[in-house]
């Protein structure tokens, strides 16, 4: 075989590459290449010939595996086999590299959440109500009212049907006129995700009795039926700060006394304030839905609802417990694991925030019945109420495991969200892969050009794993630290995996990168750092950044 087409051969692919990858076809049958660099020269059989092309190459391509190409362009270079030459202006990949590719990392976007006329109507039975708070209005006394989705779905709330205000002997003292469904009352549903919440102001006028109707009042909704039969029943006591409270005035003493319609909208505006305290016990209330079981797992979704005047931060992550019969604790969450992120968010005003409670494999004596939940927020404990439902009830999940072997329930509570935010973005695969970065020593580069390098990712799992780069491309981010500057210059894009395909244990693959040298770039060192994904592997590096040249 001609040395020229060795030399071909032998270019294809840098010092650093898989060896097994490819074959030397001298002539005679393909060798395991692999097997061969951990043989003896004599039990080869490559002979004089294979190895000393084989330095030739690594001295060839450690010479040509970064390249710097702008208004300076590099050498040509070029070989019988036709490697590539570096042309005036245009980059070059560099032999032996998977070729760098033009795609800009996007954070994908959620999807849109439904309308509310695709939406499942909402399960009056899964729906807690808080009332509370009078105040006088232009004659008329009002006060606000908040539903609650304790449930595991999103779903669709629509207007109530009849609307009643009670005396504390059950006697009505206002009411509305029934509403049909489609009645044309110009009142609209709104969606409630998970654990979300709803408010609308009640507004009592015209009352001409005598004296106030004795306390506490109740508000009674009757909310639409799933099923269509009627409506369901939900009342509350109106809470109220002081021991009195407003009654309208009498502007029509021959009338009844009413209550205006009720427009539901979406909490979460909040009270604006940035002096944020966390939440206490005190200013909340929590309710547990329907527990449902799926693979010897009880899950069941937690609401929180922040009653107070004020926003408050709320954690993540808090440690939750169940408690028996006697007030001991059952179970808790463990504390001291991963902090979700953020660790803690703002819990407006008025609004709600969700979780699931997941509980399983119990194998000890059954705790003392029933179990009630608690949040732990610092020196407070949050009562977690169940809905008045018969499968609201916290469950004993069975024994997944041996008895014997006195295996530990499992109780893992998903951190807590608030409604209907948008699902973070999944998480980059170049966060976790288990890569060594490495970058050979880079050359001088030149204000206004276009600096090429390349990068190898070495394969270094402790579990032997192959990673599939075709099916999980990482992303990748260059932060170019110029001399003289405080700040870092960020580029984030897409390996071309294609190429790549799949990497068992101790393998490499290596990528051109293109990193774009600004004009005005101040001569001496900079500082290149190269990370895979937001947190994964990196390296940092160092080059020099050349003088200007005049232009002619």
């Amino acid at each position: 075989m001609k040395p020229d087409r060795i030399e071909e051969l032998l270019r294809r692919r840098p010092p650093d590459e898989p060896l097994h990858s490819i074959n030397l076809e001298l002539d005679e049958p393909a060798a395991d290449l692999l097997r061969v660099r951990r043989t003896s020269l004599g039990a080869t059989g490559l002979g004089s010939l294979r190895w000393a092309s084989l330095a030739a190459a690594v001295a060839l391509v450690a010479v040509l595996g970064s390249l710097v190409v702008g208004r300076t362009p590099a050498a040509p270079t070029g070989s019988p086999g036709g490697s590539p030459v570096a042309s005036e202006g245009v980059p070059t990949t560099p032999p032996g590299a998977i070729a760098w590719i033009d795609e800009p990392y996007v954070i994908p976007t959620p999807e849109p959440t439904e309308p509310p006329s695709a939406l499942p109507l909402c399960d009056p039975t899964r729906l807690a109500v808080v009332a509370g708070g009078w105040g006088g209005a232009t004659g008329s006394a009002a006060g606000g009212v908040t539903i609650v989705n304790v449930s595991q779905v999103r779903c669709r709330l629509d207007p109530p049907i009849e609307a009643a205000l009670r005396d504390a002997g059950g006697t009505v003292v206002a009411s509305r006129e029934p509403t049909a469904r489609g009645s044309g009352s110009g009142l609209e549903a709104i969606g409630l995700g998970e654990a979300g919440s709803a408010w609308a102001i009640v507004v009592w006028n015209n009352w001409c009795g005598a004296a106030a109707p004795p306390g506490p009042l109740e508000l009674d909704l009757t909310m639409p039926a799933a099923d269509g039969s009627g409506g369901q029943l939900l009342r509350t006591e109106v809470k109220v700060d002081e021991p009195g409270y407003s009654t309208p005035r009498c502007d029509a003493p021959e009338a009844g006394s009413g209550l205006g319609v009720l427009q539901f909208q979406s909490t979460g505006e909040g009270s604006g304030g940035t002096d944020l305290k966390p939440c206490v016990a005190a200013d909340l209330l929590a309710w547990s839905g329907d527990w449902g079981a799926a693979a010897g797992t009880w899950y069941s979704e937690i609401a929180v609802l922040n009653v107070s005047g004020v926003d408050c931060l709320f954690p993540a992550g808090p440690t939750v417990e169940l408690r028996d019969a006697s007030g001991d604790i059952a179970i808790a969450s463990e504390a001291g694991g991963p902090l979700p992120s953020p660790a803690t968010f703002v819990l407006p005003a008025g609004s709600s925030a969700g979780s699931w409670l997941a509980f399983a494999n119990w194998c000890a004596a059954p705790p003392p019945l029933p179990l009630r939940a608690d949040v732990v927020l610092g020196d407070s404990r949050l009562d977690v109420a169940p809905m008045p439902d018969e499968f609201a009830t916290i469950p004993v999940p069975p024994c997944m495991g041996d008895p014997a072997a006195s295996s530990a329930p499992g109780f893992d509570p998903a951190p807590f969200r608030l409604p209907d935010a948008p699902e973070p973005p999944p998480s980059d695969p170049g966060d976790s892969l288990p890569f060594k970065v490495t970058i050979p020593p880079l050359p001088t580069a030149s204000p206004g050009s276009t600096y090429v390098y390349v990068v190898t990712l070495t394969n270094t799992s402790v579990y032997d794993k192959p990673i599939n780069l075709s099916g999980d491309c990482p992303s990748y981010i260059q932060r170019l630290f110029l001399p003289g500057e405080q700040g870092s210059i960020d580029t984030r894009r897409l390996l071309n995996c294609g190429p790549a395909g799949v990497l068992t244990l101790g393998l490499s693959a290596t990528f051109e990168m293109r990193l774009e040298i600004p004009s005005d770039a101040s001569p001496g060192k900079a500082t290149l750092v190269w990370q895979l994904g937001d947190r994964g592997e990196g390296v940092k590096t160092t080059f020099q950044i050349a003088e200007s040249t005049p232009s002619p």
